[in-house]
């Protein structure tokens, strides 16, 4: 693994880490508010409220579409990575050693 790859996943490692400290409180915040909200809200009665679905559902919907969107977009830029690969090789290491050629083990057929 290269080290922008490996400085890579450390910064994804902590911006994931910063992401679950930032939620603990929200949660906790929303959790709160939705218990107040539970106590002092009567009984809302709303018509064709069935129509709408529910919140799971769109929750597994939205999810679903960015599955979907995730997929698409990992097959376009393998494509794009396989339709460089000829530019993207003209790129070399300058501070690499050139390589030897391997010699064949078996003899050069004889023209006929």
């Amino acid at each position: 693994m290269s080290a922008v790859i490996e400085q890579l996943n450390e910064f994804e490692a902590k911006a994931l880490e910063f992401l679950e400290q930032v939620q603990e409180p929200i949660v906790d915040g929303v959790r709160n508010a939705a218990e107040w909200a539970e106590e002092k809200l009567p009984e809302i009665k709303v018509p064709n409220l069935d129509r709408i679905g529910s919140v799971d559902e769109y929750v597994d919907f939205a999810f679903k579409a960015v599955d979907a969107v995730v997929k698409n977009q990992k097959a376009f830029v393998g494509e794009l990575v396989t339709v460089t690969a000829p530019v993207r090789a003209k790129f070399v290491d300058a501070d690499a050693k050139p390589v030897k050629p391997v010699k064949s083990a078996k003899p050069a057929a004889k023209a006929a």
